[in-house]
């Protein structure tokens, strides 16, 4: 669901509760140390939030973000657009490690700068494997030595061949 006054009012999530999670993702260990990301993101969810439009474009978030002139060339700097690329990763990182937790899982679709907001879909729980199980007999050791017919003692462990050897052999 975009991030629009009306919809955010409807039942589930609502203004306060997207700026909290907004506030998560920004402190989170994936945003820490990227200020110009951190700054992208709150800025388009404010945007989304407090003024409900969903027509962000790239040369408003250039020049209130990244500082550039009102009027400059997106096809030839494409600081947002990179920067946007970034922030997916790094959004799609937390909803799977820090956020994992989360309720709702924030995104920035490709091919535009609004916000989308989802409700997590309950995972189904993973096939638990069965441990395996070493066993070891009760005449037996990790180092356990067998005998030859001759009577000589030999390791249980196999003997490892010089590869050298081995690839000399079967070459052609």
């Amino acid at each position: 669901m975009r991030l629009t006054e009306p919809e955010l009012e409807s039942p589930g999530l609502h203004v306060n509760e997207c700026l909290a999670l907004l506030d998560r993702i920004s402190r989170s260990p994936q945003l820490r140390r990227a200020s110009r990301l951190r700054e992208l993101l709150i800025y388009i969810g404010r945007h989304s939030t407090e003024k409900g439009r969903t027509d962000l474009h790239e040369q408003e978030i250039g020049c209130a973000v990244f500082g550039r002139p009102p009027h400059y060339d997106t096809s030839q700097d494409n600081i947002v657009r990179v920067n946007a690329t970034e922030l997916r990763k790094r959004l799609e990182n937390y909803f799977a490690a820090d956020g994992a937790h989360e309720e709702w899982v924030l995104e920035i679709p490709r091919g535009g700068y609004n916000l989308l907001l989802s409700r997590r879909v309950a995972s189904t729980p993973k096939r638990l494997r069965a441990p395996s199980l070493k066993v070891t007999l009760p005449h037996q050791s990790p180092i356990h030595r067998l005998r030859t017919q001759s009577g000589r003692r030999t390791s249980r462990y196999p003997v490892i061949a010089n590869p050298f050897l081995c690839w000399q052999a079967f070459s052609p």
